[in-house]
């Protein structure tokens, strides 16, 4: 599927539409709903969220993630620039117990992050470090990680 996006999927639906200025923002709340309950939608997501996980597994299996989570069910995790939020969507559905928190400071994806936290019970900050909840600092989580970097444990 390569790096085709949560955010794709949700526009190629109508669930994301674009305004004459360029700017992105969410269909209206019934279709939005109703778009995102549909079977053309979580087919989508779910061949989204096996692509990300796959991806992932090699940098999972480096750091003993799947250990990782069986001896401590409630990890907390930090994801760098989660783009559209796909890999937290992944994540939360393969470990449900894990405690998410994803940063994403390239405003193109916003729009995409504050529809989609509504498939799951994560976070996610916008902008920069100084703007990220008092969670922070990276030293309070088990795993950083980003799909873009190796993850590590602080």
């Amino acid at each position: 599927m390569g790096d085709y996006k949560l955010s794709t999927l949700m526009r190629e639906l109508g669930l994301l539409r674009q305004d004459a200025g360029g700017a992105w923002s969410p269909a209206p709340e019934d279709q939005l709903s109703a778009g995102m309950a549909s079977d053309a939608f979580q087919r989508g997501l779910n061949a989204l969220c096996q692509e990300r996980l796959s991806r992932l597994a090699p940098l999972h299996q480096a750091i003993g993630f799947d250990q990782l989570v069986q001896e401590k069910p409630h990890l907390k995790v930090l994801d760098l620039g989660v783009c559209d939020g796909t890999i937290l969507v992944a994540l939360r559905r393969a470990y449900p117990t894990i405690e998410l928190l994803g940063i994403e400071m390239e405003p193109q994806f916003f729009v995409a992050i504050q529809t989609i936290k509504r498939l799951g019970e994560f976070t996610v900050a916008h902008g920069t470090w100084a703007d990220s909840p008092p969670v922070l600092p990276y030293e309070s989580f088990d795993v950083v990680q980003s799909i873009h970097a190796w993850p590590f444990s602080p």
